[in-house]
Parts: structure tokens; sequence; C-alpha cells
């Protein structure tokens, strides 16, 4: 939505989401990059583990190719939490 004069926020024309141009020649096939984590392990009584783990990962490689693109960097971060327990054995 844009602002309109006074200041109050306008509808915006539909838009379309049918692309019609091609990026794929402007952008960096690799990226190389860093990462880094740590986990834990959380041992709870009467109940199977569960587990945290936190990891970040960063782009060492601009996306574009060329630098009247832009100049971006990937980069995320992850936290899961996972849950663990012993199969029975047949």
């Amino acid at each position: 939505m844009e602002r309109s004069e006074s200041g109050a926020y306008a509808p915006m024309p539909p838009q379309s989401f049918n692309p019609s141009t091609d990026v794929k020649s402007g952008i960096n096939n690799v990226d190389f990059g860093i990462e880094g984590g740590t986990g834990r392990l959380l041992p709870v009584s009467g109940v199977p583990d569960l587990s945290l783990n936190v990891r970040g990962l960063y782009g060492l490689t601009y996306i574009q190719k060329y630098s009247q693109d832009g100049s971006g960097n990937t980069g995320n971060l992850l936290v899961d939490i996972g849950y663990s327990y012993t199969l029975p054995v047949i």
C-alpha cells in the first residue's frame, strides 16, 4: 500500500506475478561461505531426550555477477528443536 497526500494508506493497483524478465544470467551459480553452530542435548527425566541446535551461515561471495545490479550476500540463521527416543527391538 502507498501513502496518499493526506498520509493515509491507499490501495495499490493489482500487480502481475507472471514474470517477463530473466535475471539468471546476472546471478552467480556458486556461493562460498562460512557456517558455524552449536547444539545441546537436554535430558529430561521420564521422557525421551530433547535437543536444541543453533546454526548460522554467511555467504562470502556476492549473489550478483555485476556491481551495477547490487552487492548482496546470502545468510541464514537456523534454530531447531529435536526429539529423540529409542525404538523397541522386535
